[in-house]
C-alpha cells in the first residue's frame, strides 16, 4: 500500500474511533458528573504517561512544568466544558460543534500566516456556519 493510501485509512481510522467516543461518553455521563469523569480521564492519562516520560528520555524542567500546566489548564477546561454540554445536547450536535475548530482554524491560519484564505476554505467555514446555525436554533 502507497504512504498516501496509508495515511487516508489513517485518518479514516482516527475519524471513526474520535466520532465514536460521543456517542460512548454520552451513556457515561448518565451516571457520573463531567468533572468527576473529566478528573478520572487525566488522572489515567498521568499514570500512564509519567512512566513513558522516563523512558522516552524527556526532561522536566521548570519551564516546562510551567508551560505544560497553562496548556493543561486549557485543554481540561475545554474537555469539561464539551463533557458539560454532552450531558444537555444529542451526542450527534455535541460532535459537530466540536469539530467546529476546524473553521476556526480556518479563520486563525491565514490571520498567523499572514495569507488570503483560499476560496475552499471560506466555503467551508460558510458551510460549517450553516450547519451550526441549524443545530442550535429551534
Amino acid at each position: 500500500m502507497k504512504q498516501k493510501s496509508k495515511a487516508y485509512v489513517n485518518l479514516l481510522l482516527v475519524v471513526i474511533f474520535w466520532g465514536m467516543t460521543f456517542p460512548v461518553q454520552k451513556n457515561i455521563l448518565e451516571g457520573l458528573s463531567p468533572v468527576f469523569y473529566n478528573t478520572l480521564r487525566f488522572s489515567i492519562a498521568l499514570i500512564v504517561l509519567v512512566p513513558l516520560r522516563k523512558k522516552l528520555g524527556l526532561k522536566l524542567t521548570k519551564k516546562s512544568l510551567y508551560q505544560g500546566l497553562i496548556l493543561g489548564l486549557f485543554l481540561s477546561g475545554g474537555y469539561v466544558f464539551q463533557t458539560w454540554g454532552l450531558v444537555y445536547t444529542t451526542a450527534s450536535k455535541s460532535a459537530f460543534i466540536t469539530a467546529l475548530y476546524v473553521g476556526l482554524v480556518a479563520i486563525i491560519g491565514p490571520i498567523v500566516e499572514r495569507r488570503v484564505p483560499s476560496k475552499y476554505q471560506i466555503l467551508a467555514l460558510g458551510i460549517s456556519l450553516v450547519g451550526l446555525y441549524f443545530l442550535t436554533t429551534p
